[in-house]
């Protein structure tokens, strides 16, 4: 069986050309196993599989899953074009082709063919630097430790919907009144869930950043995401307190900044002491699980011996212990993210750099997401304090009100692809249409196309700066409620908009007016646009 996926930031439009290719394979009794996966899964899936084919928003990243190829494996790019329209015929013949190249080759010779012929990378751009240098290894492993969070953190916003109902206080509504009996009388064990999830998301970060890191560094996850969790609860508990307290006020959302940094340094500490063999001198007849566990004595020693002393000693020098020195550094940078100046330089970021073709969203929200995902945590402890929530901008803000359909906020775009005169585009409106409503749009950029397009990429960038915009004022003044919960990206933006402001009816009708403002937006350049795309349909049909 022909083995082959397709890769892209988080795997979702390639799903959608999978199912369109494997329907192509059908048709020509091709047999073929075809999969899609986040880039994050590349080593996996490569083991296991002859070709790697990459959607156009992670072509600059070519060379890097180049460089980690095994023998015998070919990488190939999928042309932008035929992305967009998720052209599965077209798609099927390029693997056919690899795949007779690598049959064809000798073992010397496959790996000769790595590189395909229309890879030839030219100068990186200034958005491709960008974009390569927010994707380290470490910003690797912030955001796959944060993706893998994301389970624990929507069970905790449910949770904390259960104990703060949405309703007023005193309500004659018969479900709010039994909704707040409930609570009254089992609100501890509603809130419990809440608290075994974002009440110690920071050791659950330092775990899961850890076990990300580890894989980075190649070193085994489960000890490195260990010693990662060791260190951090050595760091945030109060060495000058009477009595032993691990109810740290550290281990919710106020430690994330510090529990992440241990994820980050500990597997390079372990990664060290591997490389330069740090270790005990076991006999050769000890099973290999009992050695890994006593060569991992030893950086547990040096934690033990030398980093958590230094830890003491900082506390007992500054007063206080190491996450509250690390917050009170941090906090510039957090108070930036909520500012309006600033959303509005990361809303430009994001949007010029699908221009150039690369994933804007994954590159820069995912650079940001531990500050916005920190502002929303700290909004939920709030609620449930009763308290004033702190942030306007955290992570509900950016993938409902910037990403309205997807980046760009496209929505008011597919509306005019769905009745354009241009064949072109009711195809493209067609494919991306549906798709756009769970705010997934690559389908849209890539087909449109929107990528290196000078007048679509006026509104794709404009549209957005719009509706943030408006969306800021109206939480700045009161008109809807900050973000309190974390929902997946693929939530309809009316639902997720309105789950995250606590059910609001307000924040749905925001939305729907934000989206309507995209229509109009993006109208008068889509109609030059259509004009010039009608002129060439014509032109193509007249010399057949």
């Amino acid at each position: 069986m022909n083995k082959v996926f397709l890769i892209c930031a988080g795997g979702l439009s390639t799903s959608l050309l999978v199912k369109k290719i494997r329907e192509s394979a059908e048709r020509q009794n091709y047999p073929i196993d075809i999969e899609a996966c986040g880039e994050d899964k590349f080593d996996e899936y490569i083991a296991n599989h002859s070709l790697c084919l990459v959607a156009p928003q992670l072509a600059f990243k070519t060379p890097q899953f180049m460089e980690r190829l095994p023998e015998g494996k070919k990488i190939e790019k999928i042309d932008r074009r035929v992305y967009g329209m998720m052209d599965g015929d077209a798609v099927l013949e390029q693997i056919k082709k690899s795949l007779d190249e690598i049959s064809e080759k000798s073992d010397v010779e496959v790996n000769s063919i790595n590189i395909t012929s229309d890879e030839a990378e030219e100068e990186p751009s200034f958005a491709q630097r960008i974009s390569t240098m927010m994707s380290n290894k470490y910003m690797n492993s912030i955001r796959d430790g944060f993706i893998s969070s994301m389970a624990l953190m929507i069970i905790g916003s449910i949770s904390l919907i259960l104990v703060v109902p949405p309703f007023s206080e005193g309500t004659t509504n018969p479900v709010g009144k039994a909704w707040f009996w409930l609570v009254h009388n089992y609100g501890t064990a509603l809130e419990m869930p809440y608290a075994a999830t974002m009440g110690i998301m920071s050791i659950w970060v330092a775990f899961l950043v850890g076990a990300s890191m580890s894989k980075e560094v190649n070193i085994d996850k489960i000890i490195g995401s260990t010693a990662s969790v060791f260190v951090f609860l050595l760091m945030a508990t109060d060495v000058n307190a009477k009595s032993i307290d691990m109810t740290s006020e550290w281990f919710g959302a106020q430690g994330i900044f510090s529990a992440m940094i241990c994820g980050l340094l500990i597997p390079n500490l372990l990664a060290f002491c591997k490389k330069k063999k740090m270790s005990f001198s076991l006999p050769s007849s000890v099973p290999d699980n009992i050695r890994e566990t006593f060569d991992s004595l030893l950086p547990f020693f040096i934690i033990l011996f030398i980093i958590y002393p230094a830890l003491i000693a900082v506390q007992k020098t500054l007063g206080q212990p190491v996450p509250a020195l690390v917050a009170m550094l941090i906090s510039p940078m957090i108070s930036a993210t909520d500012t309006y100046l600033g959303m509005i330089v990361i809303v430009l970021l994001v949007h010029t750099l699908w221009f150039f073709g690369v994933h804007g969203a994954a590159v820069v929200l995912g650079a940001i997401a531990p500050f916005t995902l920190a502002n929303t945590m700290a909004n939920m402890d709030a609620l449930l304090a009763g308290q004033a929530l702190p942030y306007i901008v955290e992570e509900s803000f950016y993938l409902f009100y910037v990403l309205l359909g997807g980046s760009g906020a496209t929505v008011g775009l597919v509306v005019l692809m769905l009745k354009s005169k241009s064949k072109q585009m009711r195809t493209v409106g067609k494919l991306g249409g549906i798709t756009s409503i769970f705010n997934i749009n690559e389908p849209i950029i890539f087909g449109a196309p929107i990528v290196a397009n000078t007048k679509l990429i006026i509104p794709f960038i404009i549209a957005p700066l719009i509706t943030s915009s408006a969306a800021w004022v109206a939480i700045k003044f009161g008109i809807v409620r900050a973000g309190t919960a974390l929902l997946p990206l693929t939530v309809p933006a009316p639902i997720g908009a309105a789950w995250a402001a606590g059910w609001s009816i307000i924040a749905f009708s925001l939305i729907c007016a934000l989206a309507v403002l995209s229509y109009f937006i993006y109208l008068p350049f889509f109609r030059s646009y259509e004009r010039d795309l009608l002129a060439l349909e014509k032109s193509e049909q007249n010399n057949l």
